[in-house]
């Protein structure tokens, strides 16, 4: 008899199993299919998951928690509010981040460059958040309390 139970509880783990497998191969598969263009089936006003590392002419940092992604059209910008604060971010206002796809998505990190004097060494690294389209106005405007806030002088 104990056999018998054991094999019937066996049977189910290998039906559970088989059953979590299906959900997650429609996972797999379904997941491309609405992350292509990294906007998650997003409509155009909404965040982004990634963007594409071509279409980013420049980065500005407002703060510790804050990145301005410029695209290549001038008319593209994207706020990025990470999750949490990343140290020395404003003060430095340099960072790098390393990809295995051509984009740059919001589980992807960056690594704040500190001033050696005689080169960079990497300083704290950060988590991003999601890409979110801000109007040229907004990044004036976030950029203006930025400069107001540090005395009206250049950080760098």
């Amino acid at each position: 008899m104990k056999y018998r139970a054991r094999l019937s509880a066996t049977r189910v783990a290998r039906r559970i199993a088989e059953s979590v497998f299906g959900v997650l191969a429609v996972g797999v598969i379904a997941a491309p299919i609405t992350a292509q263009d990294g906007r998650d089936g997003a409509s155009s006003g909404d965040a982004r998951s990634c963007i594409p590392l071509n279409d980013i002419d420049r980065t500005s940092v407002i703060d510790d928690n804050t990145i301005l992604f410029y695209g290549r059209g001038h008319d593209d910008v994207y706020r990025n509010d990470l999750p949490r604060s990343c140290p020395e971010l404003r003060n430095e206002e340099r960072f790098m981040y390393r990809v295995s796809l051509a984009q740059l998505c919001s589980n992807d990190t960056i690594t704040v460059l500190q001033d050696a004097g005689f080169g960079f060494m990497p300083g704290p690294t950060c988590g991003l958040g999601k890409f979110a389209p801000i109007t040229k106005d907004e990044a004036d405007n976030l950029e203006q309390r930025s400069r107001d806030r540090d005395g009206g002088r250049s950080r760098r």
